[in-house]
């Protein structure tokens, strides 16, 4: 499973950069950028943002491009010339870099993130699928730390400092 976290990193990222199509396509051009999925739950609903999460620094594209695209390059980095790490660590990271990834995509394609899941029963951000790539191996990576209590992943440096 060395290289699986390759696969998962582009399937993530073509399902997130398909979906966004999809939503500009179809739901935006066709649906006037809004669609009811399940009434009251969820729907679908095109929201082009200029920000980060939340439209938090909205405006501040220079500066979102930039440090998306440190922090993109230094997780692929890590994956790339880590290699003792858990396969559990190694697939959070892929879907982080992915949905990081997708969302620079969108800046540098169109000056914002398309965004388009919007949960109705409650007051909640707009978000996307690279959004979702990213909590959930920011998830996966917690609780893979949490359970092997980090100890494989540092294992190498802890012993490398001490000698």
């Amino acid at each position: 499973m060395k290289r699986g976290w390759i696969a998962l990193l582009v399937a993530a990222l073509a399902a997130d950069q398909l979906a966004k199509l999809w939503a500009r396509e179809v739901l935006l051009a066709q649906h006037g950028g809004a669609l009811a999925l399940w009434p009251g739950v969820v729907g679908w609903r095109f929201a082009d943002n200029a920000g980060a999460a939340f439209s938090a620094l909205a405006g501040q594209k220079w500066f979102l491009i930039a440090a998306s695209s440190v922090l993109v390059v230094a997780v692929l980095a890590y994956l790339i010339f880590r290699r003792d790490m858990p396969s559990s660590l190694r697939a959070g990271l892929a879907l982080i870099a992915a949905g990081g990834i997708g969302n620079l995509i969108d800046r540098l394609r169109f000056g914002y993130v398309v965004d388009f899941i919007e949960f109705q029963f409650m007051r909640f951000a707009i978000f996307n699928f690279a959004d979702i790539c990213i909590t959930f191996g920011v998830g996966i990576v917690i609780i893979g730390m949490l359970v092997t209590g980090g100890e494989r992943v540092g294992r190498k440096h802890l012993s490398s400092r001490t000698e």
